[in-house]
């Protein structure tokens, strides 16, 4: 360092001076005598000043290595912290509802919807009994369903699509419990698409003596929604195009399910299109139009809903 040249450069002056007053001191002894103690004393000051002003270059330099680690520990971290949250902002932002699902939404044709409660409620000019409730996929926007919805509403059923925290199923599992709340006395068949169903499902299983029936669209309940022994009627309908679907888990959850269970499938459709909420992710192209399945969705709903005991 600097400080370590410049005492090395004074202390070698030092020597060199007090050797030079040595070699005269035969012929001049006091000024020997002064030289000597000169160089004791300034040596010893420049030793302790050395020493200072080394420890106070070390400290800034532990300090600086210090802080430079602080500022590396502190980018590592705020990246460990950011890039998983931008990451899962990407990938859990919703899908939100179309230009067709938006036009559904309005009154009008002899429907009305109305939002209360978490709940949104598609009402024709008659309504029969029971009424559905619908649980949205997992990451899809409510009104999604709402041309759905306006089908069945349009054939006489009371038809609720209700409202998810975090756009997830799995976290408003009992959210049903708003709509037997809004609406005492009066009978529902609970279902949903993808996720939503097996949300459904688990509250079906937990709820055997409340609901009517059970209906998954694209979707196949777990072992916490095992309705088997549960006594209730259950639809199952999954379009032919469906890429979003595990076939292999959705056979094996017929386990869960009742024996007589009515399975259908709608040639041309895909997961995408029991909704409205444009292409999905992994989905395949499906072929037929939008309108199509949501109509063929509810005839099938409705026919399903004529056939259960009163």
């Amino acid at each position: 360092t600097i400080v370590t040249k410049e005492r090395y450069i004074f202390m070698r002056a030092c020597e060199l001076k007090l050797a030079h007053e040595r070699f005269l001191g035969k012929k001049q002894p006091h000024r020997c005598r002064q030289s000597v103690r000169f160089c004791v004393l300034m040596r010893k000051r420049t030793v302790i000043a050395t020493y200072y002003l080394t420890r106070k270059t070390h400290t800034a330099k532990r300090g600086t290595r210090v802080n430079r680690r602080m500022k590396r520990w502190g980018l590592v971290l705020a990246a460990a912290v950011v890039l998983p949250a931008a990451a899962a902002a990407w990938y859990f932002q919703p899908y939100e509802a179309d230009s067709a699902a938006i036009r559904a939404m309005r009154d009008g044709e002899g429907v009305s919807v109305a939002k209360k409660h978490g709940l949104i409620v598609f009402e024709g000019s008659e309504v029969r009994p029971p009424g559905i409730i619908l649980y949205p996929g997992g990451l899809i926007a409510p009104e999604s369903y709402a041309p759905l919805a306006r089908a069945l509403a349009a054939s006489g059923r009371r038809t609720v699509i209700v409202k998810m925290p975090f756009y997830l199923a799995g976290a408003g599992v009992d959210r049903a419990d708003r709509v037997f709340a809004a609406y005492p006395g009066e009978a529902f068949v609970i279902g949903g698409h993808s996720l939503g169903g097996t949300m459904a499902a688990r509250y079906a299983a937990s709820h055997p003596g409340q609901v009517s029936g059970l209906f998954l669209l694209a979707a196949y309940p777990d072992k916490q929604g095992n309705v088997r022994h549960a006594n209730l009627p259950v639809l199952s309908l999954i379009g032919s195009r469906d890429g979003i679907v595990d076939r292999e888990k959705w056979e094996q959850a017929a386990q869960f399910l009742p024996a007589d269970t009515a399975y259908i499938t709608i040639e041309g459709g895909n997961h995408t299109q029991f909704g409205s909420y444009g292409p999905q992710r992994g989905d395949y192209p499906a072929a037929i139009l939008p309108h199509d399945q949501w109509q063929q969705t509810a005839s099938i709903l409705d026919g399903w809903l004529r056939r259960l005991p009163r």
